[in-house]
């Protein structure tokens, strides 16, 4: 399993893409997964390594309210989190169009194969351009 590259500066929501802003509960980085906590508007990172690391909704940070350069994420910062639709995500992220996505065991991030319990985040459209749907599917192991 290799997690994708992502350069935060060539993260970018796409037209028809459904985000909402939230707030984050731990440091984190522009182009990291997370999903819905259920606690008010809060989210935390995806973690394949564990069941409750990838139950509900799985979105994607495309921005912080800082707007850091280097897109790092602060604790209790306002995010922009896509949670489906098209996202850019720069020639780094080297896209195979092969194939799906999934949570990483590495938590926040997005690799190429599934880990410990599976949950598929979306594919690639072109080698820099993602489709993200999550969806509501169960998470399995």
């Amino acid at each position: 399993m290799a997690n994708i590259t992502v350069t935060p500066k060539y993260i970018k929501p796409q037209v028809g893409s459904i985000t909402r802003t939230h707030v984050m509960t731990e440091v984190s980085q522009i182009g990291y997964s997370v999903r819905a906590t259920g606690v008010g508007d809060k989210v935390a990172h995806a973690d394949a390594s564990t069941s409750p690391g990838v139950i509900g909704r799985i979105g994607m940070i495309v921005s912080g309210a800082y707007a850091d350069p280097t897109g790092a994420i602060a604790v209790g910062e306002a995010v922009d989190v896509l949670w489906f639709g098209p996202v850019e995500m720069g020639e780094s992220a080297s896209l195979d169009v092969t194939k799906n996505y999934f949570v990483s065991d590495d938590a926040g991030r997005i690799a190429d194969a599934a880990g410990t319990v599976t949950r598929r985040v979306g594919a690639p459209l072109t080698n820099t351009l993602f489709f993200w749907d999550s969806g509501m599917a169960p998470a399995t192991s």
